[in-house]
């Protein structure tokens, strides 16, 4: 069954949808498992090539980092360890942003080692062809649990938490592949992350950046409480502006390595927040819906679509003091939208209101 709030959802539509899921409950799809991981992780990295999906890092045990690179061959569906990290190389990280431009994968920024760890401005590329690692360019200042994104050759790196891992930043920066030598260039002054937060996801969408829900303050900001957000905004590389869309059914962070795009849609698997349901988001329509419920709680999963199936794997389950190795998928065919190709960004409306929650466009699952 299928679920939707609207951007523009008055308080008494939600409490309709509100009343819905009181009296009716979201079936839950049979999953099957699969080879697990070779190691327990949650919070790892994670780009696909080729349909393989590639796991870098993560959280094990303890809150201890987990420095193994592993790669989930969409074939036999079966993980293996490709390759390592290390603390004293500087590229055993989380909560950095990654992308993937060709065979190159770049980690960007996040916290070095074992929890807590040392904020870094350090940039690695990893290359999948060869295995091999090599420094890239640094960022101008340290950050963590910010969003990065590649659009129109370009890098962008935004938000996330400062040089102390306490307080949120408007940071933005830009790097352009095709004139390395101009180095990252701050953007902040023109185009900041709008309402400052960390642990959102990031995905590209017919060329625009999405910046879905998060995570407000962190290590005892001053002045801040922590809390998830339904905030969703999106940057227009072509006018420099960001705006606001529809908010997330539910308050949401730490889902980061699973979320991302299939077809001509957006999905969210799991997070810290009402984890136990797969979102779907309709650029065309503006919407969020559920339209799966999981086996369980899961935080920071990694997941995709492959060959129509899902696949969710690792991740805290149900909380990060239980990271788990276990690899799922379920049939999607029903759950996808079509996939059409578009060649210029869609419009994008700069009306929205930036400035903190909208709770009347809360919808909470319980």
């Amino acid at each position: 069954m299928i679920y939707s709030v609207h951007g523009a959802t008055t308080k008494f539509a939600v409490l309709y949808v509100l009343l819905i899921l009181v009296s009716t409950n979201i079936s839950a799809q049979s999953f099957s498992d699969l080879s697990p991981l070779k190691r327990v992780r949650f919070e790892a990295s994670v780009v696909q090539y080729n349909d393989d999906l590639y796991a870098f890092n993560g959280f094990g045990f303890g809150i201890d980092i987990e420095p193994t690179i592993e790669k989930f061959n969409a074939a036999t569906k079966k993980w293996s360890i490709i390759g390592t990290t290390s603390v004293s190389l500087g590229n055993a990280v989380t909560h950095n942003g990654i992308i993937r431009t060709g065979d190159s994968v770049w980690l960007i920024g996040g916290r070095l080692g074992d929890h807590p760890g040392k904020v870094s401005s350090a940039v690695w590329i990893y290359n999948l062809n060869n295995g091999k690692w090599s420094a890239g360019p640094s960022l101008p200042v340290a950050g963590a649990a910010g969003g990065a994104a590649l659009v129109n050759n370009r890098i962008h790196w935004f938000g996330g938490l400062d040089t102390l891992a306490r307080c949120d930043v408007p940071n933005h920066f830009v790097y352009d592949l095709a004139q390395p030598a101009k180095g990252w260039q701050d953007i902040t002054a023109t185009a900041p992350m709008p309402t400052p937060r960390n642990h959102f996801s990031t995905v590209v969408h017919n060329g625009l950046i999405y910046a879905i829900g998060g995570q407000f303050g962190h290590g005892g900001c001053p002045g801040t409480n922590t809390s998830d957000t339904t905030l969703v905004h999106v940057y227009n590389p072509q006018n420099n502006q960001w705006s606001q869309r529809a908010s997330l059914p539910s308050r949401q962070s730490h889902a980061e390595p699973s979320t991302f795009v299939h077809g001509n849609a957006i999905y969210m698997v799991g997070g810290e927040t009402n984890g136990s349901y797969v979102l779907r988001y309709d650029p065309a329509s503006n919407d969020w819906e559920v339209v799966l419920e999981l086996p369980q709680k899961m935080v920071a999963p990694i997941s995709r679509v492959i060959d129509n199936k899902l696949i969710i794997a690792s991740g805290g389950i149900p909380d990060i003091s239980l990271p788990s190795n276990r690899t799922r998928e379920t049939d999607m065919a029903p759950l996808l939208l079509p996939s059409t190709e578009t060649t210029t960004p869609v419009s994008v409306d700069d009306s929205g209101n930036d400035s903190g929650n909208d709770s009347n466009n809360e919808l909470v699952i319980t």
